[in-house]
């Protein structure tokens, strides 16, 4: 018998050789295939029998895919268990690599490998799922089923990548279904929600299985597949396999995908209801497993099948039946853009009831919802309750001009029209699957103005000198001047060829990809017009940039593209320069490589003097660059250099005894040579993306436009944080950054790019490594380097294009004079009389009552929300007033702990005896304020805390559910309330419980982060009952005379919280016996 057994289903014949071939040619040889027929004309039969081979049968009579999976399972008697679907196929070692394991640990219940989605022809066109490492992993129980509940499009797991011991199932029913709920379309949900109770699994990175992709004939059953997943997802909650939000997230993912597959929305959850299992949910409002938003959406669907199927106007309906004074239905379209609709519909006789929207394209529903939220626009017209307001989102977002109508639901369809125009459509971001269209439309968003879109700021310069005047960190940037026609390069690729003709080639290659690149200020110039060069010296000294590194050609005693420097130097330009040695083969593929070359790079030794000559000649210029008196001079490759070490020493006593030089040399770090000592050379340059990009993951491009997109996407956060967290070297070491990355335009479809680099980001990470270099400076100066100030056809520029136009260059400026800021406020800090505090707590515990009364003390000065993670609150309330202005953090772009410095705990800035601001754990999400509590901690030594609390969590969530409902986050004294006499709001447990549990964790935090310093504890009931006696203690706590204050805040609720929460009783009744019961027994005002 044999000790595998392998089952293939096939309704067609299209790809069942290949599905065949893959398995019979498996390294491991001791298997049975068995192949079902589900194809209606016994064609698979037909063909299957053409191969001669004994470990082939076929059977039929399934029809299903699961149906066929339980009848190999009956019908076959190996002891580890494999199941294809119709055209997917095994690589050739898939069943040795997967059994090997099994038979090696008794504990996996089964086995399995990551696979590539294929399409007809065989071409990978996704690999989903990124492993952490390269070898085994394995997965519990529920660990398995947690990843399936969050990652439900392409899921671990999909039977056709596995390999099962059969000795842990009792039989097959788990692979079409799992405790009465029924699978028929995809055993996989089965096999998940069956080894949840059997045991663990194990998994290898290696692709091992190919995954075809449905073609258009075969997509019928997509719906009901992705409702099993709906289903299994919310069965694995029920079952306790997976947490009720990370389920119920998984089953958010899958709303959007309802609309996909069927096109129409209602139609689909028709199918939804047929499943036993959630019928049986729905009818017993199972609310672990249905959430609210789910069952509403059953509901519209219900609604809005009825109401077609009675409606005489129907689906059928002319799109030009306009609204008449007889429609029951009153409403307004106020907002229209590509992806939603905004605007609100209510029956004035009947106001308490719900109008269903729909939006209608050519006769389809592109959209759906509920005019049921709260406007206050309609309370203020005396529109019935306000709650009228809808906002229907598109399944996909418009792409013609054409404007969609809404259809309005009571008993009958209405119509509602709008004269609103659709947004210009390069304002759109692009949408994946319309091939040359969305290439289009790409190249049309980048080839205008963006958002971040800035002007040259030349007052940058004006600025730094003021902090500045010697201007002492050191900005090197690359430069390339391949930026004229050469004799060279017109014979390797044509008449008149320069780096220009490369950029004509870029062109998007997925959603969001930056191409084309086109320059703006300088045009397309030609270097060898010296004006050009003067207007980028010009230009870059502004920005910030304080020398230009010119490539230097040299093969055998020719020189290449040196026009553009000879005329430099013989120019009175003033700006400093030093020359990098691109000591490698010149080749059509711009790698340096062997391979198809068109200069070869010699070291001949009677080159050698007129080699360091020509090198001297630069290097003696009184613009070269120096650190302490030595030339700084860079070699790209010193790999190639015969016996190196000896070489370079050489050459070094040359230079010493011939011209009075002793330069020193670095070496860039590339292709694995980062260390100089081993050349004998006296530092490094990096040279990103060089060293940094082979540590940074690379993301799988799922959405590229065309499905022979090669290339390589790593994120540009991702590359910025590999470099900042290396550590520094122990030798010399000048760091580099990246305004971006793209050399699509020299390997089309096949280059590397950095996703997602902006002005912002660009400036923060600029500003982290001067700041680095002003504490490890070269030879007695900071220096960093930019690659490049113009390498064009590799996206590293800081010259401006028609897209940010020079919103980079001016980042180099400020990322400049924010360190300098830093370096002048860190030698200038704070005189010992401010002292520094923080108050901490969590929303809506009292904080703002406590940060306004402090402030209004005349000697403190108490901000509030500083970094704040919503930009608009930032920019709002809680915003710096400095003397420039109001100023708010930019955390993409600031370190937090600096922007303190500088603006906040700063005697320049405030004269106050006590400055400090509210910060809570929230705030400390994003890259600049990451370990800010651990910074404050050390950093700041006499650092005092007011830590407030508010005792009943019941009465804080309570606050917060209203004040999102009302919109009024502070009442202030004085200041109208909001009408609540009406409101009430009903809280689940789950929420509830999830709230209280965070709170405590925070709780927690804080106990343990003020235990060792000096701190107040305020507890809210207390300062609102005694509000005189506590700010009394507040003063003296910061070292401030008590002055007599009142409130500039008061409560915003004249009700309880039993009042306001509909199911109080209900929840009470919950948590009764729970340490969260204390929370309802007492009953303060909230």
């Amino acid at each position: 018998m044999a000790q595998i057994t392998v089952g293939l289903y096939a309704a067609q014949t299209q790809f069942l050789l290949e599905s065949i071939s893959s398995v019979l040619a498996q390294t491991f040889s001791d298997l049975e295939l068995i192949v079902v027929d589900g194809s209606a004309d016994g064609s698979v039969s037909k063909l299957a029998a053409r191969i001669r081979d004994p470990r082939l049968r076929v059977i039929q009579g399934e029809n299903t895919y699961a149906g066929a999976a339980a009848r190999v399972w009956n019908e076959g008697g190996g002891a580890f268990f494999a199941m294809l679907n119709d055209g997917d196929a095994f690589e050739p070692e898939f069943i040795e690599e997967l059994a090997g394991h099994l038979q090696r640990d008794a504990r996996y219940v089964f086995a399995f490998s990551r696979y590539a989605i294929i399409d007809a022809l065989g071409r990978a066109i996704e690999r989903p799922l990124l492993f952490p490492n390269d070898g085994w992993l394995w997965f519990d129980q529920k660990q398995i089923t947690e990843h399936f509940s969050r990652v439900a499009k392409n899921p671990l797991v999909r039977v056709s990548n596995c390999l099962i011991r059969r000795a842990a199932f009792a039989q097959a029913g788990f692979l079409s279904g799992f405790r009465g709920l029924r699978f028929p379309t995809d055993p996989g949900l089965a096999l998940l929600l069956a080894s949840a109770e059997v045991g663990p699994t194990v998994a290898t990175s290696k692709f091992l299985a190919r995954l075809r992709q449905p073609t258009a004939e075969t997509q019928g059953g997509s719906s009901l597949s992705i409702i099993e997943r709906d289903i299994a997802l919310r069965s694995a909650v029920q079952c306790g396999f997976a947490k009720t939000n990370t389920a119920l997230l998984g089953a958010a993912q899958l709303q959007s995908e309802y609309r996909w597959a069927s096109r129409r929305f209602p139609e689909a959850h028709v199918m939804l209801r047929q499943a036993p299992a959630l019928t049986s949910a729905l009818a017993a409002g199972a609310k672990e497993v249905l959430t609210d938003e789910f069952l509403k959406e059953v509901r519209q669907a219900e609604v809005l099948i009825s109401v077609r199927q009675g409606s005489t106007q129907g689906d059928g309906q002319s799109a030009d039946v306009q609204a008449t004074s007889t429609n029951r239905i009153l409403g307004e379209v106020n907002k229209l853009t590509r992806r939603e609709v905004h605007g609100w519909a209510w029956v004035p006789e009947e106001p308490e009831r719900t109008v269903m929207v729909e939006a209608v394209l050519n006769d389809e529903v592109i959209g759906h919802g509920e005019a049921n939220y709260p406007r206050a626009d309609l309370q203020r017209r005396n529109i019935g309750t306000g709650r009228y307001g809808f906002v229907v989102n598109f399944y996909r977002p418009l792409a013609g001009d054409e404007r969609p109508k809404l259809r309005l639901f009571l008993d009958t369809p209405e119509w509602l029209e709008t004269d609103l125009q659709l947004p210009p459509l390069e304002s759109m971001p692009a949408v994946t699957g319309e091939g040359g269209a969305a290439v289009l439309r790409e190249h049309a968003r980048f080839t205008a103005a963006g958002a971040e879109f800035e002007e040259f700021d030349l007052s940058l310069g004006q600025k730094r000198a003021s902090l500045s005047p010697n201007a002492d960190p050191l900005i090197i940037a690359f430069y390339l001047s391949q930026y004229h026609a050469i004799p060279e390069n017109d014979q390797f690729w044509g008449p008149g060829f320069t780096e220009w003709r490369q950029l004509a080639r870029g062109a998007p290659r997925f959603p969001g990809h930056y191409q084309p690149r086109i320059p703006r200020d300088l045009g397309f110039y030609n270097l060898l017009d010296l004006d050009v060069m003067r207007r980028q010296a010009d230009m870059a000294k502004a920005g910030g940039i304080g020398a230009f590194a010119f490539y230097y050609y040299w093969f055998n005693r020719k020189r290449v593209l040196e026009k553009p420097i000879e005329q430099f130097l013989g120019s009175d330009i003033d700006m400093p320069f030093l020359l990098i040695w691109a000591n490698e083969n010149w080749t059509r593929t711009w790698d340096g490589g062997a391979h198809d070359v068109l200069l070869e790079q010699e070291y001949r030794d009677e080159d050698e003097d007129a080699l360091l000559a020509d090198l001297a000649r630069h290097m003696l210029d009184e613009r070269y660059v120096r650190l302490d008196g030595r030339p700084l001079f860079v070699i790209y490759n010193p790999g190639p250099i015969p016996n190196t070490t000896e070489t370079i020493g050489r050459w070094r006593q040359k230079w010493r005894d011939q011209f009075g030089l002793n330069p020193l040399i670095y070496l860039s770090q590339t292709f694995g040579r980062d260390d100089p000592r081993g050349y004998g050379l006296d530092g490094a340059l990096e040279f990103p993306p060089h060293k940094i990009g082979s540590r940074a993951p690379r993301r799988d491009v799922l959405d590229a436009f065309s499905r022979d997109f090669s290339g390589q996407v790593i994120a540009y956060d991702d590359f910025v944080k590999s470099s900042l967290e290396e550590p520094q070297p122990p030798f010399p070491i000048i760091k580099t950054a990246l305004p971006s990355w793209d050399n699509e335009a020299r390997r089309p479809n096949r280059g590397l790019m950095l996703e997602g680099s902006s002005p912002a980001k660009y400036q923060a990470w600029l500003k982290a490594l001067i700041d680095r270099a002003i504490e490890t400076p070269v030879q007695g100066r900071p220096v960093v380097a930019i690659n490049a100030w113009n390498e064009w056809a590799e996206g590293a520029y800081l010259e401006p294009d028609v897209h940010f136009g020079s919103a980079y260059l001016n980042a180099t400026g400020r990322a400049l004079q924010g360190a300098l800021t830093t370096a002048a406020a860190a030698k200038a800090k704070p005189q010992a009389t401010m002292q520094k505090f923080i108050v901490i707590g969590a929303p809506r515990t009292g904080s703002t009552l406590i940060q306004t009364t402090l402030d209004q003390h005349p000697d403190i000065r108490a901000y509030g929300e500083l970094f704040h993670w919503v930009a608009s609150e930032r920019e709002g309330d809680h915003a710096m007033i400095t003397p420039s202005g109001r100023r708010a953090y930019q955390p993409d772009a600031e370190d937090a702990l600096d922007f303190l410095w500088a603006n906040v705990w700063n005697a320049e800035v405030s004269s106050a005896r006590a400055v400090g601001f509210k910060l809570f754990n929230e705030h400390v999400a994003t890259e600049g304020t990451r370990d800010l509590f651990a910074r404050l901690k050390s950093d700041v030594p006499d650092l005092k805390v007011v830590y407030v609390w508010r005792d009943n969590l019941m009465d804080v969530l309570v606050s917060r559910r209203m004040a999102e409902s009302t919109g009024e986050w502070v009442r202030r004294v004085g200041a109208s309330a909001v009408p609540d006499e009406r409101r009430q709001i009903t809280i689940l447990p789950d929420e509830a419980e999830d709230f209280f549990r965070a709170h405590e964790q925070t709780k927690a935090f804080f106990d343990s982060y003020v235990a060792d310093m000096s701190a107040i504890r305020v507890r809210y009931s207390d300062f609102a009952a005694s509000f005189e006696s506590q700010s009394k203690a507040l003063y003296e706590f910061l070292g401030v005379s008590p002055r007599p204050v009142t409130p500039a805040i008061r409560k915003q609720l004249a009700r309880s919280s039993r009042e306001i929460v509909a199911n109080w009783d209900d929840l009470a009744a919950h948590f009764q016996g729970s340490s969260y019961a204390r929370f309802f027994e007492a009953d303060p005002l909230p």
